[in-house]
């Protein structure tokens, strides 16, 4: 196959990748999370789990609907069952614990459930399984509170990593596993990477009608991008600003629409950075989404914030630096005006797409 012909194709490669990687719901994270609270009290293992009526809705049999109140408690002791049978307390090998008491309440946000457990002293691990066959990406905040004088630690539980330590030994994991939290985060949201696709296709076209190098405008960008967002994603996640999330879904939406209008009328506008600013708080509302429903113990949020922003600054780098390259080769190809019309035309769609979902879904 000859170099022209493959650059004539270039369109029909972008459509299918962008068509390909583009979940079609109205949100792109649409994992299920739930909370989980382990703590001890007068000699018992206390074990909390909550979550919204829709996170719950497969144990009912439900994939696709969010079930009635009043369905939760016609099944309210089978759902009981249902969350214990998944949740098993281990010391080595063997289940350790004897359940003493279950206590259940449901209410038009969410589901909760407390067991109480009889345990005799040892070194304790918690296991979570609930949920992960109808959502993979099912997430669990899990918060052990060690005691007293014991600051409580705040983990993510997921597919991969289901087991919680009651002993404490777990401190290296809080970081970690929000890092990783933040970098899944970026990496799995379609809107925000198709958002830095649109800031990143107008970069070749720099060289032409400005004075500055193409990759002191990315720098710029990236810079003001990474600061915006940075501010909104703190000021959510600790509380000081709550914005419903349809509203922030949709803006983000608007976003990405904008981006790929400003690309194809004004390509060198001089609004670019401060519009990127502001979608920048914008979708930064969007990151702390996940966290600000997660009621985090005051003495490890700002370690699960901080280690959640850089997860989100990592998986953003690699981004840029993996569309980069992809850029610059593209750039050099005679196509390449075809080819930026193609793709920006794409973001447009699929922004008006999510904007109508996510203005009209239930």
């Amino acid at each position: 196959m000859s170099y022209k012909r493959e650059q004539s194709r270039a369109p029909l490669w972008i459509t299918l990748w962008v068509v390909l990687m583009t979940p079609t719901g109205a949100n792109a994270h649409n994992n299920t999370t739930a909370t989980l609270r382990v703590s001890s009290s007068a000699g018992f293992l206390e074990v909390e789990l909550r979550g919204s009526r829709r996170t719950f809705a497969p144990l009912l049999g439900d994939l696709e609907k969010t079930p009635p109140v009043a369905r939760y408690h016609a099944q309210r002791h089978d759902l009981e069952k249902q969350v214990a049978a998944h949740l098993s307390i281990y010391n080595g090998d063997k289940r350790f614990c004897h359940l003493h008491e279950t206590l259940s309440h449901v209410d038009m946000g969410e589901f909760k459930v407390l067991y109480r457990y009889r345990c005799p002293v040892g070194e304790l691990e918690l296991r979570y399984d609930l949920l992960f066959s109808t959502d993979p990406d099912h997430r669990v905040f899990a918060t052990f509170m060690g005691g007293p004088e014991a600051a409580p630690l705040t983990t993510v539980l997921d597919r991969k990593q289901r087991t919680l330590r009651l002993d404490g030994g777990q401190a290296g994991l809080q970081a970690s596993s929000f890092f990783g939290l933040g970098v899944g985060h970026i990496l799995g949201g379609a809107d925000h990477i198709l958002f830095l696709m649109g800031l990143l296709l107008v970069i070749p076209l720099a060289r032409s009608g400005n004075k500055r190098h193409p990759l002191v405008s990315l720098l710029q960008i990236i810079t003001t991008f990474t600061l915006a967002h940075s501010v909104t994603l703190g000021a959510t996640a600790l509380g000081w600003i709550d914005l419903p999330s349809r509203a922030v879904e949709a803006t983000i939406a608007v976003s990405i629409c904008y981006i790929a209008v400003e690309n194809l009328l004004w390509a060198q506008s001089p609004l670019r950075l401060p519009l990127v600013g502001i979608f920048g708080l914008v979708h930064g509302l969007g990151f702390a989404h996940i966290l600000a429903e997660t009621p985090l113990p005051s003495e490890g949020k700002v370690l699960a914030l901080a280690s959640f922003n850089l997860g989100v600054e990592a998986g953003q780098l690699a981004l840029v630096l993996a569309l980069l390259p992809l850029g610059w080769f593209f750039s050099r190809w005679k196509s390449y005006p075809t080819l930026f019309l193609v793709a920006n035309g794409l973001l447009f769609i699929m922004g008006a797409l999510w904007l109508v979902q996510r203005l009209f879904a239930a």
